[in-house]
């Protein structure tokens, strides 16, 4: 949580965003209340609001984008959860922006 409340501090950010695990039907993952219970701590402790974004596919995504990119097989592991994330939040400004 330090580590958080130091991003925090630096970007000075307005909404956080948290993934949420679904398995490919929509039924949520067995990691889904973990996530749930993550994104209420992060809204008590700092008073942010705390958006959840369906995380389907998005380690797939990340790993074309990387491929895309000339990074290959395990190359791509050093990388995947940051790439990952960040399709994350293209998921949520593009629901953003399709709501506006």
């Amino acid at each position: 949580m330090e580590a958080i409340a130091r991003l925090i501090r630096e970007w000075s950010p307005s909404v956080l965003v948290v993934g949420l695990p679904c398995h490919m039907n929509g039924d949520e993952h067995e990691l889904s209340d973990r996530c749930r219970r993550f994104a209420v701590k992060l809204q008590r402790r700092f008073g942010l609001d705390v958006r959840l974004v369906d995380e389907r596919l998005t380690s797939r995504a990340a790993a074309q984008s990387l491929s895309a990119a000339g990074v290959h097989g395990r190359d791509q592991s050093e990388m995947l959860d940051q790439v990952a994330a960040m399709h994350i939040l293209e998921t949520y400004f593009s629901a953003r922006d399709e709501s506006a």
